[in-house]
C-alpha cells in the first residue's frame, strides 16, 4: 500500500486599519521528495515576505520520511 501525503499551508495578510485581505495565500501539492518539498516551502515562505529558508541538512545525508502514526500525532497537535 503506498503513503500518500498531501501538505497544505496558508497565509493570510490583512490590512491593519481596515482588516481588508490584502493576500491570501494558499500553498498544497501531495507526494513531492525531500529536495521539491523544501523547494515548495521556500517559495511559500518568500511570498509570505519572511526572510526564512529552508536548506537541505548540513551532512548531505537524506532525512528519513517520517512515520504516518508521527504525522498523524503532529497534526492533530496542531489542530488541537
Amino acid at each position: 500500500m503506498k503513503n500518500n501525503t498531501r501538505v497544505r499551508l496558508s497565509y493570510t495578510a490583512t490590512d491593519p486599519n481596515t482588516n481588508d485581505t490584502v493576500m491570501d495565500l494558499d500553498l498544497s501539492f501531495e507526494n513531492v521528495d525531500y529536495v521539491k518539498l523544501k523547494d515548495n516551502l521556500n517559495t511559500w515562505l518568500k511570498a509570505t515576505g519572511y526572510e526564512l529558508e529552508v536548506v537541505h541538512n548540513a551532512l548531505g545525508k537524506e532525512v528519513p520520511k517520517p512515520a504516518e502514526t508521527y504525522y498523524k500525532n503532529s497534526v492533530m497537535e496542531r489542530t488541537n
